[in-house]
């Protein structure tokens, strides 16, 4: 009797599965990796000690940056150079006098690139 309530109960388990559901599982677990990768980018390079992803800090909130940004064709190129090189008064009514050190001794180009992407698709 256990075993008919066994192999009844593991028919219906598996009956749930589907090529499909592990081919959306596969693919978050792809997004939840560069996530990840591009969180430990962001810790790394001590972004979060003056932004945060809504709120201001000593820098712009990130959703504030996407904001501005969202329509202007070359906005990856731009925050790629602010954040490599550094910048300063392009948010003075949020950051006062703050500028933006210099990063390019901490991450790298891709690295760099992938924190824009990641800022630009908030």
């Amino acid at each position: 009797m256990y075993f008919v309530l066994l192999v009844v109960l593991l028919s219906a388990l598996l009956g749930g599965c589907s090529r499909e559901a592990g081919d959306a599982m596969t693919t978050i677990n792809l997004e939840d990796r560069a996530q990840g990768k591009v969180k430990s980018i962001i810790i790394r390079g001590g972004c979060f000690g003056c932004h945060d992803v809504n709120e201001h800090r000593f820098g712009p909130a990130w959703s504030a940056v996407n904001e501005r940004y969202k329509d202007d064709p070359e906005a990856a190129q731009k925050l790629f150079e602010s954040v490599k090189y550094g910048s300063g008064g392009k948010w003075t009514a949020v950051s006062a006098s703050a500028v933006m050190p210099p990063n390019e001794s901490k991450v790298n180009d891709t690295e760099i690139a992938a924190v824009v992407e990641y800022i630009l698709s908030l």
